[in-house]
């Protein structure tokens, strides 16, 4: 096996069920950002692959639907799945897709095409390391396939969603959660919705900013918000496991941080905060 330019290093391909990022993205923003669209850098989605495959479907025509009104029913999905393909290193393959009562928007062909993709891919030596964005069971004799012969899988799955035996078939698997998007943001995204800031610090005792509100912590001690002009901080008097640091976060908008720190850190804000109620 071979990487470009003659060297030895071996190839990594990403392969993204399109439908399942999509609905990921929505619940985490449901969680974190109020609902909004999720920005995706699909540089950073590709980081460390050389090519990346983006499998999704276009919602079929309706029976006796004038062509018209089908063309701008799906000109928003066209154009997504085009600016994608634009992306460097990006081929997007395209299939139907139709609405089923018990399960959503239903697939047609397309994970068929993934599978196959994959399976012929690896058969021609193409790469050694193949990441696979999915929570599809039916894709576990497909991962216990190319592991068996040699490939190293690594799955992102979706919290929650995933069934076990899919998350167990792969060398690696990690969740698509707040934790992984903070890397694959659009630039556009994070200046609307700016991530909190967070770091492990050796203890000083003191905020940086005037503290407005404390409570205490049974993992991370008392724990203090600060507050002025620039925004807000979060500083800990002890760290689990890291006795002599603490947990330093700084952030504009304090209900995101209520589910960002809780998310990353297992830390939670009591609602009971001067002015900040807990959004319902």
């Amino acid at each position: 096996m071979r990487g470009q330019a003659g060297d030895s290093r071996p190839e990594s391909y990403i392969f993204i069920d399109g439908n399942c990022l999509e609905m990921t993205l929505k619940k985490v923003s449901e969680r974190h950002f109020g609902g909004a669209k999720i920005g995706v850098s699909y540089a950073h989605l590709k980081a460390g692959h050389r090519k990346a495959y983006y499998y999704d479907a276009i919602p079929v025509r309706e029976w006796e639907e004038p062509a018209d009104d089908y063309e701008a029913r799906t000109a928003d999905k066209r154009a997504e799945l085009s600016a994608i393909a634009r992306e460097d290193g990006y081929h997007v393959r395209t299939g139907d897709a139709q609405a089923r009562k018990r399960r959503g928007r239903e697939q047609k062909m397309v994970d068929v095409q993934l599978a196959v993709d994959m399976m012929a891919f690896a058969h021609q030596g193409l790469f050694t390391k193949a990441t696979l964005i999915t929570g599809d069971l039916d894709f576990k004799p497909l991962v216990d396939a190319l592991v068996g012969m040699g490939i190293e899988v690594t799955l992102y799955f979706p919290v929650g969603e995933t069934n076990a035996d899919l998350i167990e078939a792969a060398d690696r698997s990690i969740p698509i959660d707040i934790r992984y998007l903070e890397g694959v943001l659009s630039s556009e995204f994070q200046r609307s919705f700016p991530l909190p800031q967070a770091s492990f610090v050796y203890r000083n005792g003191q905020a940086n900013m005037p503290p407005f509100f404390e409570w205490d912590d049974a993992k991370y001690g008392r724990v203090m918000l600060g507050r002025n002009s620039e925004g807000f901080e979060l500083l800990s008097s002890v760290a689990e496991g890291m006795p002599q640091h603490a947990l330093f976060v700084r952030f504009q908008e304090l209900n995101l941080a209520r589910t960002y720190i809780e998310e990353m850190f297992d830390l939670r804000i009591p609602d009971e905060v001067p002015g900040f109620p807990r959004n319902a």
